[in-house]
């Protein structure tokens, strides 16, 4: 798969990113190389493993679920781009 400049430039935005143009080639060189490896990932023969699960034996063990101390929702918010007073507000993606 080909990745363009023009791809890297609507992720930077869509992530809120700022990448010079050299940052823009370098993100482009890197994420060709990371689904190359996707890619030569697909070509592996798997027919003979069998699907693992989990990747210890046994059962899982889970914490009690107590009620702790947490952050306030002010500090939660204090750094958000944009909120009321109870959720986060993200720009919509889906049309």
């Amino acid at each position: 798969m080909k990745i363009t400049s023009e791809e890297v430039k609507t992720m930077a935005v869509l992530s809120k990113f700022a990448f010079d143009e050299d940052g823009i080639a370098a993100m482009e060189k890197d994420m060709r190389e990371l689904i190359g490896f996707f890619d030569e990932l697909s070509g592996v023969d798997v027919t003979e493993v069998s699907p693992t699960y989990a990747l210890v034996p046994g059962d899982n063990i889970f914490r009690k679920d107590e009620v702790a101390a947490s952050m306030s929702a002010e500090d939660l918010l204090s750094n958000a781009y944009e909120h009321n007073d109870r959720f986060y507000f993200v720009p919509r993606i889906i049309e």
